[in-house]
């Protein structure tokens, strides 16, 4: 085992991979209860926020719009598989919806 000192004037070394860890994560002590939240930085997989705005758009507004142009004038046109064509808009709609308030709950953490 290497001789570890510790004094005033010694400083602990940090490997790269600690360093790294220390930049993406910043504890700070909150309020007056003293409960320490732990503020990571988002990984690069996650969205970027101009293309979360656009899609959070499309999955809330644009797609259940969709979904009822559909229906309503599919009936009116006589187009075939109207319910399967809008149920399956719908699910869509639902699934992105679902993983795009899963990379805003992850961002949020």
């Amino acid at each position: 085992m290497a001789d570890v000192k510790h004094g005033p004037d010694s400083v602990p070394e940090v490997d790269a991979q600690s360093e790294a860890r220390l930049a993406t994560v910043d504890s700070s002590v909150t309020g007056e209860t003293g409960v320490q939240d732990e503020v990571v930085a988002a990984p690069s997989w996650l969205l970027p926020s101009g293309v979360y705005a656009v899609l959070k758009w499309v999955v809330l507004t644009v797609m259940p719009a969709l979904a009822v142009l559909v229906g309503a004038l599919g009936a009116v046109w006589g187009l075939p598989h109207l319910d399967a064509v809008v149920t399956t808009i719908n699910a869509i709609a639902l699934f992105l919806g679902a993983l795009i308030g899963v990379s805003a709950a992850t961002v949020k953490k």
